[in-house]
């Protein structure tokens, strides 16, 4: 096999060309055309794997390819950061906004960047008529100058420097009110001009209404297949002149990325490592110094690894879960190459008069293997050209359904050779089995229709390889039921809080007259039931506030974290949560200080403490100290996959308040009707701000899209491998019936019934599909048991998922092979007899 490239034409479509002579390209297409069914069987098989193969590849080649788009990414490390609890390690993959300039000054050997965000602000600019239009941007990332050294894109570009369209990285920085934007951005905000080919470079936008930022350059859109994702870029010198606290802070961690970049890519890391441990004593307080450390992690591994969460902004995949889709994708080829075989080795019988006749007129061993695998060539060719439309299509249509993650999954000449590989890789996996089989048959043996004594290997491999291909269909169905139930489960669990009917609207200013007008002017809405004003809902979503926390009597270094919420005082009715002991925020608590904590019971167990006898004690957070004033009953304050987590709640003025939640019935007005006021409302309030809203249960269900998506993958790649299967089933036994046709009339002669009949063709079958479940079913059980194992709230595996997923695959084995079987058994016996 070669490949060539069509003369002046796309450089997308290569043409393979298989070195066969056109003799037997002609009889190996007279032969597939002959067999019919069998051809159309294979073709289906062949295409369905393919297909999905082709699918999971390119899934997997964008997985893949993270952070691999700079000149040198293999010598860039993430700085993270590991925090030693009372009893337990917390992972960040963000550290505190100084390390780096730290790190820079006493570090000269290597080179230093940081990020901060990516963050969510309000952009505004005029349009051609002159009026204000804004934005909500809610990828703005805080960069140094030395950002887009280090992370060049010029794997992906081209070389260094091709990101930039206007400016240039070495001005693009210097000041720090400048902005620097994607093409994207820049044609929106400015009518295209990049398209035109005008310079933006000195126009200005406005950030949140007020501070003035001067274009500095416009960069292509870069690929999505990135860890930190953005949109604008704009000196981090900025953030740290607007936010000096957080800037200047060393304990805390507030969404900043450290980045290194060593000069060999042989360095010893761990030495490093090592060697930061005794550095960062010279700026950590001792209480942090004991509890903090700092790790490397591989740029081209954060996105693969779980360990350190999602990167601001971005999204993780598992990297054993990209290994199961690959070998899912390999399921789908060899069970359409347990097809394939199965009907090769069916027809060793009635193709050996063939075979005698062509050793008879001089045929070699070889000629006729060849002859054999050309049948295969062609065949396997064939269906791989329409895996390449299907897929065309296929990615088409997931580029828009993924909504969750921002996918770009592309052809390319990775494809095309993969699937030239695939090819090759199939039509000699599939057809060198029976070629060898065939052309080893004598003339004498195979002219004298004595080939069915050298059938026994080829009957045992298929009962080897049904066995194998419905065993692999009981695991996937298996894993496809436990997800299901598991999302389920998750879908119904009791939170410990009300979700339903709740709206939360972000507030754009902590302006306490404003909220209050806000307030004051909703209550007006007869559909409006509660309303809170809080840092968040119950469980946590997009950003939390962390802080530790320990008794007043407690040394410092037996602090443990814990999630600060900061709610009003209509928070505990409207989310109908429960106090165990004390008392609920009240009007004491009012106050720019916060002067009383309620506490979940986590955080009363981690402080050693029953609910009552915790209440009136004094604890101590990294923002201050208060009383508990009261124990709340637990609620799911993190996404099930992880278990409930300490948590303090307290009133602290409305300088945390970031969303306002809202109770809405739908007797007292339509809802449309009612998203309509709020909105109406909220805009006399904030007229210069973007207004945003969502459902609570919405935002909850997002927690879950990666399950959803692996929910997804292996329903489609089970139906697949279903159906996959069981048109090569119905095949074997289309072809078997007829060759037991005789046999069949005899035995109706004989006055055997209808159902006698059916039972003796498909015992054996149904045999070979119940000892694929009962080999199947361990294998289901630990490999899905280790998947539960990530949740911190798994569901128990009942025996009745495997009596379900076994009776499916008897039921869909049956139904497949019961019509050939049962119009095989009623056949009219004159007919079958009449022939011999």
């Amino acid at each position: 096999m070669s490949f060539a490239m069509i003369p002046g034409g796309s450089p997308v479509f290569p043409v393979i060309i298989f070195k066969i002579p056109d003799m037997q390209l002609k009889t190996a297409f007279r032969q597939l055309r002959k067999q019919r069914l069998q051809t159309i069987i294979n073709l289906l098989g062949l295409t369905v794997g393919l297909t999905g193969a082709l699918v999971i590849f390119v899934g997997l080649r964008y997985e893949w390819s993270f952070d691999q788009q700079h000149s040198e990414a293999d010598q860039i490390y993430r700085v993270v950061q590991h925090t030693q609890m009372e009893g337990s390690v917390e992972h960040w993959n963000t550290t505190a906004y100084p390390l780096a300039a730290a790190m820079r000054q006493d570090f000269p050997g290597i080179e230093v960047t940081q990020t901060a965000g990516p963050f969510s602000r309000i952009i505004s600019s005029e349009d051609q008529a002159g009026n204000i239009v804004r934005f909500r941007e809610d990828r703005i990332l805080f960069v140094d100058g030395d950002y887009l050294r280090l992370f060049d894109f010029s794997r992906h570009f081209g070389d260094p420097g091709s990101i930039w369209l206007q400016g240039n990285l070495e001005s693009a920085f210097s000041d720090p009110d400048a902005v620097v934007l994607t093409e994207t951005l820049a044609n929106r905000y400015f009518q295209d001009a990049v398209a035109r080919g005008e310079s933006l470079i000195g126009r200005t936008l406005l950030l949140n209404n007020k501070d003035p930022l001067t274009v500095s350059g416009v960069l292509r859109n870069p690929p999505a297949n990135t860890s930190l994702l953005f949109d604008m870029l704009v000196p981090y010198e900025f953030f740290r002149k607007n936010n000096p606290y957080f800037a200047g802070n060393w304990s805390g961690n507030y969404r900043g990325t450290t980045f290194l970049k060593f000069p060999d890519r042989k360095t010893d890391i761990a030495a490093w490592e090592t060697r930061i441990a005794a550095w960062q004593k010279n700026y950590l307080k001792p209480e942090d110094d004991q509890r903090i450390s700092y790790h490397l992690q591989a740029v081209d591994e954060i996105h693969t690894e779980t360990l350190y969460g999602n990167s601001p902004g971005s999204y993780t995949s598992s990297s054993s879960l990209l290994w199961v889709l690959a070998g899912m994708g390999l399921i789908l080829l060899l069970i359409a190459v347990f097809n394939f075989i199965n009907l090769a080795t069916a027809q060793i019988a009635q193709r050996s008069k063939e075979v005698g006749v062509r050793k008879v007129l001089g045929g070699t061993n070889w000629q006729l293997r060849r002859q054999f695998l050309s049948e295969t060539f062609l065949l396997t060719l064939v269906a791989g050209l329409i895996s390449l439309v299907l897929t065309q299509f296929l990615l088409r249509r997931l580029n828009t359904w993924m909504d969750i993650v921002n996918l770009e999954l592309q052809t390319g000449w990775e494809l095309w050779a993969a699937t030239a590989l695939l090819i090759l890789m199939i039509a000699l996996l599939a057809g060198t089995y029976p070629a060898v089989v065939m052309s080893r048959f004598s003339p004498v043996t195979a002219l004298k229709k004595q080939a069915e004594e050298r059938q026994s290997k080829g009957v045992n491999l298929r009962r080897v390889l049904i066995v194998s291909q419905f065993g692999i269909v009981q695991l996937l169905v298996v894993a496809t039921l436990v997800i299901a139930y598991q999302m389920k489960y998750m879908r119904s669990k009791d939170l410990g809080f009300r979700q339903d009917a709740i709206v939360t609207v972000d507030i754009p200013q902590q302006d306490s007259v404003k909220l209050a007008t806000l307030h004051q002017r909703l209550q007006t809405m007869p559909a409006i039931r509660k309303m809170s004003f809080a840092s968040g809902p119950p469980t946590t979503h997009d950003v939390a506030y962390g802080t530790t926390y320990r008794l007043r009597e407690e040394e410092v270094g037996r602090a443990r974290n814990a999630e600060m919420k900061v709610v009003d005082l209509s928070y505990l009715d409207l989310y109908e949560l429960d106090m165990v002991a004390g008392k609920w925020l009240g009007r004491a608590q009012v106050s720019d200080r916060f002067n009383g904590f309620v506490i979940n019971e986590t955080a009363a167990r981690e402080l050693g403490l029953d609910p009552e006898n915790a209440v009136g004690k004094n604890v101590v957070i990294n923002e201050g100290e208060a009383p508990v004033i009261g124990v709340i009953r637990d609620f799911h304050n993190n996404s099930l996959q992880d278990a409930i987590t300490p948590c303090i709640l307290m009133y602290w003025g409305s300088s945390f308040f970031s969303e306002l939640h809202l109770q809405v019935s739908p007797q007292g007005a339509p809802l449309e009707t009612t998203l309509s006021g709020i909105e109406s409302i909220w805009r006399d309030v904030f007229p210069d701000r973007i207004y945003n809203y969502q459902f609570l249960s919405e935002t909850l269900a997002r927690n879950y899209a990666v399950e959803r998506l692996t929910f997804r993958a292996f329903s489609a790649v089970a139906l697949l491998a279903i159906f996959v299967g069981c048109i090569g089933l119905f095949g074997l036994v289309s072809f078997l019936n007829e060759k037991r046709n005789k046999e069949i009339g005899i035995r109706k002669v004989l006055g055997a019934s209808i159902a006698q009949i059916a039972s003796l063709l498909s015992r054996e079958m149904l045999g070979l599909i119940l000892l694929a479940l009962v080999l199947a079913s361990p294998v289901a059980y630990f490999a899905m048991r280790r998947w539960l194992d990530e949740f911190a709230y798994p569901i128990d595996m009942e025996w009745y998922y495997f009596v379900a997923a076994g009776l499916s695959a008897v039921l869909i084995a049956a139904l497949t092979v019961g019509l050939k079987i049962w119009s095989a058994a009623r056949m009219n016996p004159v007919e079958s007899l009449k022939n011999e």
